[in-house]
């Protein structure tokens, strides 16, 4: 399946990919503090590394989602 460019995408579509990436980004997150959870209470010599970990993984989605939001504004400011 090959992903549309946003500029071809409907305001519709712009509004679900950022629902879906929303519900993405809210597992991500909630997975990595269970991680981090455990690592601080077993594993305390490697949450340092881990932290910087979770934070890289969620940049790129964050990323996606302003991308997102900026062509549903756009779409939204041209709409009368």
């Amino acid at each position: 399946m090959e992903k549309k460019p946003l500029s071809e995408c409907s305001l519709e579509e712009l509004r679900q990919q950022r629902k879906d990436l929303k519900s993405a980004m809210a597992g991500l997150r909630n997975g990595w503090i269970v991680v981090l959870l455990i690592m601080a209470f077993v594993l305390k010599n490697l949450l340092p590394t881990f932290i910087p970990l979770a934070i890289a993984t969620l940049i790129p989605t964050y990323a996606s989602m302003n991308k997102i939001d900026i062509e549903i504004k756009k779409r939204e400011e041209i709409k009368p």
